[in-house]
């Protein structure tokens, strides 16, 4: 083993030669050499590969904290350890926040105690430099994920268009063939099944972008207060034609539910998925039920939607994969046609919407849904956006971004007022981000993707401009501070759930700021 070098940083001369004899009697695995002065221990570690540094941190240099700062630039990839006079412990104790190892007493080293030091030192320090190249090669990946996801945004937008548009001019001419007539009968024949293949192919088109789009975080949900009943009766009526040729009968049984924040017409695809895969899947003359009620758990008030039918069923063994992409049950299903992508985009919808679905079934009896929806009242918009926003963010490894600006005057004291602000923000933000709207705590929210700390500023400032162009403000001085207080949280840093981010923003103010108060103020007219 090949000796470790120790450059022993020390003014006193008969403490320096003590000490480098005691350890050379010691042991044999470090060679000590020793500088009387911080400049000139710097000037040898420039030019030498030096293992540890033992450094007396009372050394006459500069002003206070000038050792510190002086030796941490030499010590990135070399164990630092300390050697103070008891005057001198606050010192020590600031070195090894700035990245010692370790800090000892003069005259209060045991014999054992300072090789021990040194040794845990060491070791402490490989698992530092270790743990720094991992967080760095992670934090590289993490780029080349994002700049992935950005090129596989293009490329679902690409696709989309590619794929959707010479589709629907081959739907369209096949119309248009149709309407032409008259048609010998084989020449129906065929144009139906181009119909029908063109419809399926569609179909497989719009799930693919549409999973893919989940993947990548490019799905938005548009909340707005939904009668369940109202929709669950809609889709049912609509299902009821395919059945109705098959003598299979769909009855519901729907318990009092109050309005549901959520996004209409995705909760629709949820309902007609389950809802067409029970008639798809049922022995014709059989009934489907269709129930909803409310359930508490934990606290919480969920709607329940069961879809039940008395099916073909789903073996146990592809009860885990059932939610899988292109999976498709192996019990008597391969003769009925589907894609495998419903329920994948089922399973992906309700829990967007803080839901969850599940499954029970048995082969040959049949198959029962259920999903369940908390009831989120509209003053919690904020947090179902902020849930959203992290389950993208977290899908696309970036940072979020929660700032909450609440005005401190009567000027903007209807929600029309903050939503006509909010509406300018969208713009400034280009769309593509989230500007909430919590009307009845007279608040705005915006959640940024992929923002940092840094960019703060910038983002204020935007904020500013927009509300300084409302009419409210149109007397103010340009010069003037506004009437609002923002508050700040990022993602993961602040916390990982959107109550944490929410509270941490209200209680973390970056406008008006001692520091940017001025500065933002007029950056932002």
């Amino acid at each position: 083993m090949s000796k470790k070098w120790i450059l022993l940083v020390e003014d006193v001369r008969e403490d320096a030669l003590l000490l480098g004899t005691w350890i050379a009697r010691q042991t044999m695995e470090f060679e000590v050499v020793t500088a009387a002065t911080l400049e000139e221990g710097l000037a040898f570690l420039e030019r030498h590969n030096i293992d540890v540094i033992l450094l007396d941190i009372g050394l006459s240099y500069g002003g206070e904290g000038a050792v510190v700062d002086a030796i941490m630039e030499y010590a990135e990839d070399r164990t630092l350890i300390v050697l103070s006079d008891r005057e001198d412990e606050e010192l020590a104790l600031q070195a090894v926040k700035a990245g010692a190892q370790d800090y000892l007493i003069k005259g209060q080293v045991r014999d054992d105690t300072l090789l021990q030091s040194i040794r845990y030192g060491i070791e402490r320090k490989a698992a530092q430099l270790s743990m720094q190249r991992i967080n760095a090669q992670l934090q590289a990946a993490v780029r080349t994920m994002h700049r992935s996801n950005q090129a596989r945004r293009t490329l679902v937008a690409n696709a989309s268009h590619e794929l959707r548009n010479p589709l629907a001019a081959i739907q369209s001419c096949l119309d248009v063939i149709q309407r032409a007539g008259p048609l010998v009968k084989t020449q129906v024949e065929f144009l139906q099944g181009a119909l029908r293949n063109s419809a399926r192919l569609g179909q497989l088109i719009s799930g693919m972008l549409d999973l893919a789009s989940f993947d990548i975080g490019a799905i938005d949900l548009t909340l707005a207060q939904v009668n369940l009943t109202e929709l669950i009766a809609q889709v049912c009526d609509a299902t009821r034609d395919s059945a109705r040729g098959r003598h299979i009968k769909i009855e519901t049984h729907i318990g009092a539910l109050p309005p549901l924040l959520a996004d209409r017409d995705k909760l629709a695809v949820v309902l007609s998925n389950l809802l067409s895969n029970a008639v798809k899947y049922s022995p014709d003359r059989t009934t489907i039920r269709v129930e909803a009620r409310l359930r508490n758990s934990d606290n919480q008030t969920f709607a329940e939607i069961q879809t039940i039918d008395e099916g073909v069923g789903i073996a146990s063994n592809d009860i885990d994969r059932i939610f899988e992409p292109f999976h498709r049950g192996s019990h008597n299903t391969q003769s009925i046609a589907g894609n495998g992508l419903g329920l994948a985009i089922v399973k992906e919808t309700v829990e967007l919407h803080g839901g969850s679905i599940t499954v029970d079934s048995q082969v040959g009896k049949g198959s029962k849904f259920t999903v369940c929806l908390p009831l989120t009242r509209q003053e919690d918009l904020a947090d179902i956006y902020t849930r959203m926003a992290l389950q993208m963010a977290g899908r696309t490894l970036t940072n979020l971004m929660v700032l909450e600006v609440v005005p401190t005057t009567d000027a903007l004291d209807s929600s029309a007022s903050l939503q006509s602000v909010a509406e300018t923000l969208q713009k400034k933000f280009r769309g593509s981000d989230r500007v909430v709207v919590r009307n009845e705590r007279n608040d705005l929210v915006v959640l940024l993707n992929d923002a940092t700390r840094k960019s703060t500023p910038v983002i204020i400032s935007k904020i500013l401009e927009a509300f300084r162009g409302h009419t409210a403000f149109s007397t103010l001085n340009d010069g003037a501070a506004l009437p609002l207080k923002i508050g700040m949280a990022v993602y993961p840093e602040d916390g990982k759930a959107s109550e944490e981010l929410l509270g941490a923003a209200a209680q973390h103010q970056v406008y008006p700021h001692a520091l940017l108060g001025a500065g933002l103020a007029s950056a932002g007219s």
